[in-house]
């Protein structure tokens, strides 16, 4: 499998831009060094590792920060749904819909875990 390197740096840094961080401040937070960018800059893919590590801490996936379409994230997550058969087609998921339910996942994601009862 190719990897975009060009998609794969630009997912990064949206990722980061939406999460109010730098990309540094996420690598050093994550455990990896900061030269992870750079070398991706250079044309150099990252370990599958590194990439698991990344996407993890963004709250997102491999699939999408490896993904080869330029789609969306509603896109994205539509597909996502489909193919864990958690909807179906016929369901008629409307963007707004998924708009909604892709914020209340990224607000889940960045919150700070509640402790069980």
């Amino acid at each position: 499998m190719d990897i975009d390197l060009i998609s794969l740096e630009k997912k990064i840094n949206t990722l980061c831009t939406q999460k109010g961080i730098t990309v540094s401040k996420m690598l050093k937070e994550a455990g990896l060094s900061k030269s992870v960018c750079d070398n991706i800059k250079r044309g150099r893919v990252p370990s599958s590792q590194i990439i698991l590590t990344i996407a993890t801490h963004l709250g997102t996936t491999t699939d999408y920060l490896l993904s080869h379409s330029s789609s969306n994230s509603l896109t994205w997550l539509r597909q996502g749904l489909l193919e864990r058969v958690i909807t179906k087609e016929s369901d008629h998921i409307t963007d707004t819909q998924l708009a909604k339910a892709l914020e209340s996942i990224s607000v889940l994601l960045s919150s700070p875990p509640i402790p069980p009862a």
